[in-house]
């Protein structure tokens, strides 16, 4: 057993950056006047970490059977993890999370926060079973760190407020997007688990094509947060990432649009953060 395979279960690449995203988006909503806010702030950060990453790992132990065929190097189906030990692991995180998240912020806030911990917990059961509704309930779930913030900010205001809302339709957009073509790159491993394809694995190009456009309305989206209050470095930025977005529309296979998707996420993150360091609200 290594310590590093547990710490790849708990994806810190994705787990980090998506709990640091709700911290930018607290502070987008209060339009920068934290007002003593910042140790609550970076206390539901840890909680959103937590619960983040115990969801990565639950979901590795709810799916080995599945990555044994389509990602045998992982650390469950490679016998880095014991399965056992990983459920234990993955729910120890999703418990501290929910504690550490259940004491923080307004009244609101753990209501909103228990309501998607407990959303993850579902979804790691059954997420290879929703079929075409998984790629919904992972955008859902993703979006939901906007209601999470401005539930924590209590409300959004300030020069950047009207801008949480084409950022929650890109992010919606774009993950439902990578979600589905994340199916049609498992459809073989998952058919011969489930004995079946859902909709989505049986007309893979018809469902190609429709994350090809998903990406495209996605990244229409990130155009209005220019107008909406968004500074000179995030308009300068955007033709990169509409670039990226029209090259994974345009890409035919899943992988490079996977990647290209991944890359708009990574550009779209540090663009809305060097702005609102650089020019404030």
């Amino acid at each position: 057993m290594k310590l590093v395979s547990y710490v790849r279960l708990t994806r810190p690449f994705y787990s980090v950056p998506m709990a640091l995203t709700f911290t930018l988006t607290v502070y987008y909503a209060r339009g920068g006047d934290m007002g003593g806010l910042w140790p609550g702030v970076w206390l539901a950060t840890a909680a959103m970490m937590l619960l983040i990453a115990g969801a990565y790992v639950l979901n590795d132990a709810a799916d080995v059977e599945f990555d044994r065929l389509g990602a045998p190097d992982r650390p469950i189906p490679s016998g880095d993890v014991p399965r056992t030990a990983a459920a234990v692991l993955g729910l120890g995180l999703w418990i501290l999370g929910v504690a550490l998240g259940s004491f923080v912020g307004p009244a609101e806030f753990p209501i909103v926060f228990w309501a998607v911990a407990m959303g993850l917990l579902l979804y790691d059961g059954f997420s290879k079973r929703l079929g075409v509704a998984k790629p919904l309930a992972v955008a859902t779930l993703v979006t939901s760190l906007y209601p999470l913030a401005v539930a924590f900010a209590g409300g959004a205001q300030g020069s950047r407020a009207w801008t949480l809302l084409p950022f929650a339709a890109w992010m919606f957009l774009s993950t439902c997007a990578s979600e589905l073509l994340r199916d049609i790159r498992d459809r073989k491993s998952d058919a011969q688990v489930l004995n079946r394809k859902n909709w989505v694995q049986r007309r893979p190009r018809t469902w190609m094509t429709a994350a090809s456009w998903l990406i495209l309305l996605g990244a229409a989206a990130l155009i209005a947060p220019a107008f909406l209050g968004c500074g000179r470095i995030y308009a300068a930025g955007l033709p990169v990432v509409l670039g990226a977005a029209i090259w994974a529309a345009w890409a035919n296979h899943y992988e490079p649009k996977i990647k290209l998707v991944s890359i708009e996420f990574v550009l779209v993150g540090v663009l809305t953060t060097a702005d609102v360091i650089v020019y404030g609200f």
